[in-house]
C-alpha cells in the first residue's frame, strides 16, 4: 500500500459503514483488504481523509478493535450499570470507576437508563434564596422573582458595607420599611376600586332578581308600570321586568370598562406610565435618594418587584 500510494492515486474505499448507534464498522473493504481486518495506521489516516466525516472522532481503528467491542459487550449485558460521562461531549464511553466523586448514579433496573440523585446531593439542594449562589440568584432576578432580588440586595450591602449577613439583614429592614413608607395612602384608589366593583357586582343580584327589591327600586328611581301579579310569580319573571332598566346602564358600564382597558394597552405600547408603576417608580426614586451608597439599579429593581402595599 505505501509503495502504491507514493506513484498512484490514493485508492477509494468501496464500502464503509459508520454504526451511529452502536459505534461499530460493519462490512467493510479497502482494496486488497478482506473483511473484518484489523487496519494499519496509514490506512486509518486514509479511511479518515478520504471518506466522507462523520459526527465523531473515534477512529475506524477504535470501533473495531477487540477492547472497545469486550467494552461494549460487557456494558450491554450488565443488569444493573453506573455509568456517568464527566465530560457531556466525550466521544467514547468512560469507564465505570471514578464516579462516586460526581453525584449521580445510574440505573437501568426498569429496562432503561435513569438518573437518580445521591444522598449528598439532596442534602445539598438549596431550599431558599440565601442558600442559592450568585448565578442562579441573576437567573431568578431576571424573572423578576422578588425573593431573588431582595437576597441580591442583602448581599449587596454585605460587600458594599464589609458586615456579615445578620448585620446586612438588619440595614435590609431599614430599607424595606423605608420602601413601604406611604404605601398604604398610594393603595387608595385601588382600594376604593375594589370596593366598588364587590358592591357592584354582589348588589346586581337582587337588584335585577329580587321582587321587593327591585319594587322599591322601581318606586323611588324608575316609576315604571308595574305588571300584573301573574306576571310577577317567579324570580325569573322579576328579573325580565327589571332588566327593562338595568340593561342600559349594565351596557353602558361594561363598554365604559372595556374601553379604558383598551386605553391603557396602548399607554403600555407608548410607554406611558399607568397609575400603579408611576407610584413605584417614585418609590424607587425616593428609596435610591434615602441610600445612595448603594447601587441605584439594585435599589431600584427591588423597590419595583416589591408589592404597593
Amino acid at each position: 500500500l505505501w509503495r502504491r500510494h507514493k506513484h498512484q492515486p490514493p485508492p477509494t474505499p468501496t464500502r464503509i459503514l459508520l454504526g451511529h448507534n452502536t459505534n461499530r464498522v460493519n462490512n467493510m473493504s479497502f482494496r486488497g483488504l478482506s473483511s473484518g481486518s484489523i487496519l494499519s495506521p496509514f490506512t486509518s489516516s486514509l479511511l479518515q481523509k478520504w471518506t466522507r466525516p462523520v459526527a465523531t472522532v473515534n477512529t475506524a481503528r477504535t470501533l473495531i478493535s477487540p477492547a472497545y467491542k469486550r467494552y461494549m459487550k460487557r456494558v450491554q449485558t450488565m443488569d444493573r450499570s453506573i455509568i456517568k460521562e464527566k465530560d457531556p461531549y466525550a466521544r467514547t464511553p468512560l469507564p465505570l470507576s471514578g464516579i462516586s466523586d460526581i453525584g449521580h448514579n445510574y440505573s437501568n433496573s426498569t429496562g432503561s437508563v435513569v438518573r437518580v440523585p445521591t444522598m449528598g446531593i439532596a442534602r445539598s439542594m438549596p431550599i431558599e434564596t440565601r442558600d442559592m449562589d450568585n448565578e442562579s440568584l441573576l437567573t431568578l432576578a431576571a424573572l423578576d422573582v422578588k425573593e431573588a432580588r431582595a437576597e441580591m440586595l442583602r448581599r449587596h450591602i454585605m460587600s458594599v458595607d464589609n458586615v456579615e449577613y445578620s448585620d446586612a439583614c438588619k440595614i435590609f429592614d431599614q430599607i424595606e420599611k423605608k420602601n413601604k413608607h406611604n404605601s398604604s395612602f398610594a393603595g387608595i384608589p385601588h382600594r376604593i376600586g375594589l370596593t366598588t366593583a364587590m358592591c357592584a357586582g354582589i348588589l346586581s343580584f337582587p337588584m335585577c332578581f329580587h321582587h321587593d327589591t327591585v319594587m322599591w327600586f322601581n318606586h323611588y328611581f324608575v316609576t315604571a308600570d308595574i305588571p300584573e301579579p301573574k306576571d310577577l310569580e317567579t324570580w325569573l319573571e322579576v328579573g325580565s321586568w327589571a332588566w327593562n332598566w338595568m340593561e342600559p346602564p349594565l351596557g353602558q358600564i361594561s363598554f365604559f370598562l372595556l374601553c379604558l382597558q383598551f386605553a391603557r394597552a396602548q399607554m403600555d405600547n407608548l410607554g406611558i406610565k399607568p397609575y400603579t408603576s408611576k407610584v413605584k417608580q417614585l418609590r424607587a426614586k425616593r428609596l435610591v435618594e434615602a441610600f445612595p451608597r448603594y447601587d441605584p439599579r439594585m435599589l431600584t429593581e427591588y423597590s419595583l418587584t416589591e408589592d404597593l402595599l
